[in-house]
Order: C-alpha cells, then sequence, then structure tokens
C-alpha cells in the first residue's frame, strides 16, 4: 500500500467546553490528589468508623495483614527481576523464571489433598500421643 502526500499522523482530541483542560501528567496526578484529600476530609467520620471497624475484628486484620504481605512480596518480587534482567542475559533470566515456575507447580501439586486428609485420617489413626 502506497501513501502519498503528508504522512504525519494527526489525532483530533475532542475536549468539552465544560471541563477544564488537563495539559500534562503532573496536573491529572495533582488533580487525583486532590480530589482524593476532598474526599477524605468529607468522609472522615466514616471512614474512620470503618477503619476501627476493621481493626478490631481479627478476621478483617488478619486479612489485611495477608493482603499486605502478599503487596510487599510482589513488590521486592517485581525488583529482583528488574535487577536480574540488567545483570544477566536474556536466556538466563528465562531459565531461571522456568525453574521457579516449575517449582511452584511441583509445590502446588505435592500439597493437592494433603490438608483434607490430614483432617480425614489424623483422628482414626492408630498411632495417638
Amino acid at each position: 500500500m502506497r501513501v502519498s502526500g503528508n504522512t504525519k499522523a494527526t489525532t483530533t482530541i475532542y475536549h468539552h467546553p465544560s471541563r477544564p483542560k488537563i495539559n500534562n501528567v503532573k496536573d491529572t496526578t495533582l488533580t487525583i490528589f486532590l480530589i482524593m484529600i476532598f474526599y477524605i476530609i468529607l468522609f472522615k467520620k466514616t471512614i474512620s468508623k470503618f477503619y476501627s471497624y476493621l481493626t478490631n475484628d481479627s478476621l478483617y486484620r488478619n486479612s489485611i495483614y495477608l493482603i499486605l504481605s502478599m503487596g510487599v512480596v510482589s513488590v521486592f518480587g517485581f525488583f529482583f527481576w528488574m535487577i536480574n534482567a540488567r545483570l544477566y542475559s536474556a536466556e538466563q533470566v528465562g531459565i531461571g523464571t522456568t525453574l521457579i515456575s516449575l517449582m511452584s507447580l511441583i509445590s502446588s501439586f505435592s500439597f493437592l489433598g494433603l490438608g483434607n486428609n490430614l483432617i480425614k485420617y489424623l483422628p482414626t489413626s492408630d498411632k495417638k500421643k
């Protein structure tokens, strides 16, 4: 396919006249931050009630700890692979990724049904201490 004439791509962005025009990412981030602060101030009492409810109930508190720990592990894993991608070749990183995935798969299969079998067979075992 042959294109003749001006090959520069141009895009037209529709801008609604009643909305303020945001020029760059910095302005967008600042706007979102200010909106979040506004809602936090507006709903401060509701947020504090909800927070105290979550921290007083052990189920919710432990769930929050699990979620936060998974987030921390994910962030460290991201930086781990970012550093390894800079230090080692693509082939070495690929082999490492494959080995870790294979070990995770094998460990998942090894735990398959272990908890349920312990609950079923442990109470009826002959060897009780």
